[in-house]
């Protein structure tokens, strides 16, 4: 009988460490935005999206070259993730539509 095959990870496991050790981030910067914001999203959908930019800060961070850490960087990151939720959320074409639309 053949094994079955298991899901290949999305990240290795030291992002995987990061992602795991740092997702209250992701969470608390989705907070502000909820409180600050009039959005129809609830705070789940919101700390998801966070979550992840989580995913694409860990994917991306190198220790190496890194002038800062891991939570500096992963912060703008869920930020953007966040941001970007609450703008296609909205019933205005979001802000990065534009951006592209005028390269």
């Amino acid at each position: 009988m053949p094994k079955p095959k298991s899901e290949p990870s999305l990240l290795t496991k030291k992002q995987e460490r990061l992602y795991v050790d740092n997702a209250d981030l992701a969470v608390r910067i989705a907070k502000k935005y909820k409180t600050r914001s009039e959005t129809k999203l609830s705070l789940g959908e919101l700390a998801l999206e966070g979550l992840l930019g989580l995913v694409r800060a860990a994917r991306h961070f190198n220790p190496a070259t890194a002038k800062c850490s891991f939570t500096a960087y992963a912060a703008d990151w869920v930020r953007q993730g966040v941001r970007r939720a609450i703008e296609d959320s909205s019933p205005r074409p979001p802000g990065h539509y534009f951006r592209l639309c005028h390269q």
